[in-house]
């Protein structure tokens, strides 16, 4: 098996300094557009992804470290003979060192391999960062999955071992969570001329219409948490008339106000918009109705000849990551040329 660049740059990561680190509850993650899943503990923030879809970085809590899941496809299942791993170590070894040394940190222990029965390869890397006296350990574990090689990379700087013990640990489970999944691909609205991609697992009831909700999408980890997608055909005169635009937009708030109304979301704050380049009109607003608190965000975009409303509701606490699912909804909408 070849290994490419991206193998040895995950061992290039440079952790921050260090605080606890603790093992709470999960959430799904995905690489290769769904076709790979795998489950990191929900206090973990996303801080990279590579294009291909193949890498992934997450922040520890408490600044900790960084862990690093890559997968990388193959043409064939696996050789798993030991002169495998041990030409896989050494191209990993040297590469990894050399970048090391031309960052100017010093490479305590090159990425050594560990013996390990139950893993394919099992690596351990020491190393200080440039002006840094506390050594940064690293400890990355791989294992085929399907017709992939998959690995985890946990890099963690602090002197306290009970903490690297933990995120190592931590590292293990999350690779041996790594399965296949059923890769995500976009659903058509015909009536409504949009594609959109749901998200990973949410339940999805549609509607195609071209004009009114098309689509709610419901979190099966949350029953408090909702998107709902509305839309608008595009005029003539909406197309360069912002004043009939406008009431196409006022259409869809009321359409949203009105189911906002049934689901008891009756008392409603609006709160200063937050302007965002991605949409012409971005409002947040809090309810106090009697199913309880929610914080509601609409998102209005234009797609191809639609108007279109992107709707998030869910709770205060979750409203962060619900955000980012519902502006990452908003970013699949692509429009159904005409024929």
């Amino acid at each position: 098996m070849r290994v490419s660049v991206l193998t040895i740059l995950v061992f290039l990561v440079t952790p921050c300094l260090a605080g606890p680190t603790t093992a709470p509850a999960t959430v799904q993650g995905m690489l290769l557009k769904g076709a790979i899943r795998f489950d990191v503990p929900s206090g973990w923030k996303e801080v990279q992804r590579a294009e291909e879809d193949q890498l992934v970085g997450y922040a520890l809590p408490d600044g900790l470290g960084l862990v690093m899941i890559y997968v990388a496809p193959t043409d064939g299942p696996v050789n798993q003979t030991f002169e495998t791993k041990r030409r896989m170590a050494k191209i990993i070894s040297e590469g990894t060192s050399n970048g090391l040394k031309n960052q100017g940190h010093e490479v305590l222990l090159a990425p050594t391999l560990e013996k390990d029965d139950i893993y394919f390869m099992r690596l351990r890397c020491t190393y200080k960062l440039k002006g840094s006296t506390v050594p940064t350990e690293q400890l990355a574990v791989y294992r085929p999955v399907g017709l992939s090689l998959a690995s985890v990379t946990v890099t963690a700087t602090t002197e306290a071992t009970e903490q690297i013990d933990a995120a190592f640990k931590l590292g293990e489970k999350v690779l041996d969570s790594v399965r296949p999944g059923k890769p995500i691909r976009p659903t058509g609205f015909p009536r409504a001329r949009i594609w959109m991609t749901a998200p990973v697992e949410w339940i999805e009831t549609k509607s195609d219409t071209p004009a009114g909700t098309i689509v709610t999408y419901r979190d099966p980890r949350d029953a408090q948490t909702v998107l709902r997608v509305g839309v608008r055909p595009m005029t003539k005169d909406a197309k360069t008339d912002t004043g009939v635009r406008q009431k196409l937009i006022d259409a869809l708030l009321a359409e949203r106000d009105k189911q906002l109304d049934t689901d008891g979301h009756t008392t409603r704050t609006d709160l200063a918009p937050k302007p965002d380049a991605r949409y012409l009109l971005q409002t947040t607003t809090d309810s106090a109705g009697t199913p309880g608190p929610r914080r509601i965000e609409t998102r209005v975009l234009i797609t191809g000849d639609t108007l279109v409303a992107v709707t998030s509701v869910t709770t205060p606490d979750r409203a962060d990551p619900v955000t980012k699912v519902a502006d990452d909804l908003a970013s699949t909408l692509k429009p159904i040329e005409r024929k």
